[in-house]
C-alpha cells in the first residue's frame, strides 16, 4: 500500500499537468480583446477565453503562460474590467478556480474546471448539444417567419397589457409588447413593421377610451379603468357562450321534435327498441320476455351470427 503523502503528491502533479495542458490548448486559440457577438463577424468566431477566479470572484484573465508562471490581466472591481499585467506562479494558480469559455459563432460553451474542459472537448457532447440547439432555433425561427402576420385584436391586447404591466406599473410601448409576446424573433419577421404600426394604433385607441395613459416618453401605463373594460369584455364573452349554448339546445330540441312528428305520422319507420315475447294461454299473455334492441333490423344479431358462423 502506497504512503498517503505519495498518493497526494501524485494527484497534485496530475492535476497540475492537466491544468497546464488546458491552458496551452485554450491559449493557442486565444480570443481578442473584443469578441463579435452579432452579425457576420460573430459567425466566424472560434476562440477561448481563459479565466481564473478566486473564491467565485473574478481574478485573472490569462493571456500567456511560461514554464513556472502564468501571465494575465487583473480584475479591477471598481472599473468592472480586466486591466494591467500580473504574473502568478502556476502551482498557485492551479489551486484556484479555472473557467474556460469557448466562443463558437454567436454561442458559447463554458467549462468550470480542467477535467470538465477535457471531458467536453474530447467527447464533443457540448458541441453536439449546441448544434442541436442551433437547428431547433433555426427551425422555430423559420416556422415563426412563415406566419402570415403578427396581429392581435384590441380586446386581446388589453388583456395582455393588463396581465403583464398592471401590477408592476411599468411603462411600455409597441416594441416592448411585441417583444414580450413573441420574443426578439418578431424583429426578423417579414411583417414586423406593419405589426408594430398596428400595435401602436391599438395602444392609442386604448388610451382614447381611458384604459391606458400616455407618458412623456411616448410610452403607456395601465390605468385602473382598464380593469372595468376587461370585466365588461369577459362578461360579453360569457353572454355570447351562453347564447350559443341556448341556440344549440333549441336546435337539438327542434330536430328531436321534428323526428318524433315524422315517426308519429308514419313518414319514418322506426323499429321498436323494446320488444315483448309472450306465450298466449287462453288469450292471456304469460311468461313474457322483454328484449332490448338498440340497432334497427337486428343489425347486432346478424353481426353476432356471422361471427359465430351460423
Amino acid at each position: 500500500m502506497w504512503p498517503k503523502r505519495l498518493v497526494i503528491g501524485l494527484m497534485m502533479r496530475i492535476s497540475l499537468l492537466l491544468f497546464k495542458s488546458c491552458l496551452r490548448m485554450s491559449l493557442a486559440k486565444q480570443c481578442p480583446s473584443r469578441i463579435p457577438r452579432s452579425g457576420k463577424a460573430a459567425d466566424q468566431v472560434n476562440c477561448f477565453s481563459t479565466l481564473i477566479d478566486d473564491e467565485e470572484r473574478p481574478y485573472l484573465l490569462v493571456t500567456d503562460m511560461g514554464d513556472t508562471h502564468i501571465q494575465g490581466k487583473l480584475w479591477y472591481q471598481d472599473q468592472h474590467r480586466y486591466a494591467g499585467i500580473i504574473r502568478v506562479q502556476t502551482p498557485y494558480a492551479a489551486t484556484l478556480s479555472l473557467k474556460i469559455v469557448h466562443y463558437i459563432g454567436p454561442s458559447e460553451i463554458e467549462y468550470s474546471s480542467a477535467s470538465h474542459f477535457w471531458l467536453g472537448e474530447l467527447s464533443r457532447v457540448p458541441h453536439l448539444l449546441l448544434a442541436l440547439r442551433r437547428i431547433w432555433a433555426h427551425l422555430s425561427r423559420t416556422l415563426f417567419n412563415q406566419r402570415s402576420q403578427l396581429e392581435i385584436d384590441r380586446d386581446k391586447l388589453l388583456e395582455y397589457v393588463v396581465d403583464e404591466y398592471a401590477v408592476s406599473g411599468s411603462t411600455f410601448d409597441s416594441g416592448a409588447v411585441l417583444t414580450s409576446m413573441y420574443n426578439y424573433r418578431w424583429y426578423l419577421h417579414p411583417g414586423a413593421n406593419s405589426a408594430r404600426k398596428r400595435t401602436e394604433y391599438l395602444l392609442g385607441s386604448l388610451a382614447v377610451t381611458g384604459d391606458l395613459q400616455p407618458t412623456a416618453d411616448y410610452k403607456y401605463r395601465v390605468l385602473p379603468g382598464a380593469f372595468k373594460s376587461l370585466s365588461e369584455i369577459q362578461q360579453s364573452r360569457q353572454r355570447h357562450r351562453q347564447s350559443m349554448r341556448i341556440q344549440g339546445a333549441i336546435i337539438f330540441l327542434t330536430l328531436g321534435s321534428l323526428v318524433a312528428a315524422l315517426i308519429q305520422a308514419g313518414v319514418i319507420q322506426s323499429p321498436p327498441i323494446l320488444k315483448a315475447d309472450c306465450h298466449l294461454e287462453a288469450g292471456v299473455a304469460k311468461d313474457c320476455t322483454i328484449r332490448y334492441r338498440l340497432f334497427p333490423n337486428n343489425v347486432l344479431e346478424r353481426v353476432i351470427r356471422k361471427m359465430r358462423g351460423d
